[in-house]
């Protein structure tokens, strides 16, 4: 079979490749260790020794611009996925029929500190599953602050 690549022509016989074994055969037995040095951190590996098989987990946690995901797996490889929603907190909105003018200093600020009250207590509650208790002493001390 006639065959050109790239301006370059080649004659190709399917039966006398398809006798031609590997260029390489597979070293079986012993080999020494050796040392190698990826990113400043050295490695010793020892080829003769047999790697460990990780173990694949089977339930994963993902979270995913704020929405978290439950992945589990069964036995035969069959995947299911849950997803768990945190619940909308509805924020103080200007009805589309008012005018321009109702927007004023006075609800923007209303609006700003309410949406900083939340943000506050979504951190509290994180740092409180966490039990990190200096920042929950740090929040709830800025949460007074917001609330005065």
């Amino acid at each position: 079979m006639k065959l050109i690549y790239r301006g370059n022509a080649y004659d190709y016989n399917q039966t006398a490749s398809a006798g031609v074994q590997a260029p390489f055969k597979a070293a079986n037995g012993y080999r020494s260790p050796y040392v190698l040095t990826y990113r400043g951190t050295t490695y010793m590996v020892d080829p003769s020794v047999q790697a460990a098989q990780a173990a694949i987990p089977t339930s994963y946690n993902l979270t995913y611009r704020g929405v978290t995901y439950q992945v589990n797996r069964n036995t035969e490889g069959v995947t299911t996925t849950t997803v768990q929603t945190a619940p909308q907190v509805q924020a103080d909105r200007v009805p589309p029929t008012l005018s321009r003018n109702y927007i004023t200093k006075v609800h923007t600020a209303k609006v700003h500190k309410a949406n900083l009250l939340q943000n506050v207590q979504r951190r509290l509650k994180v740092a409180r599953e966490r039990g990190d208790q200096e920042l929950v002493r740090m929040l709830e001390a800025e949460l007074n602050q917001l609330a005065a």
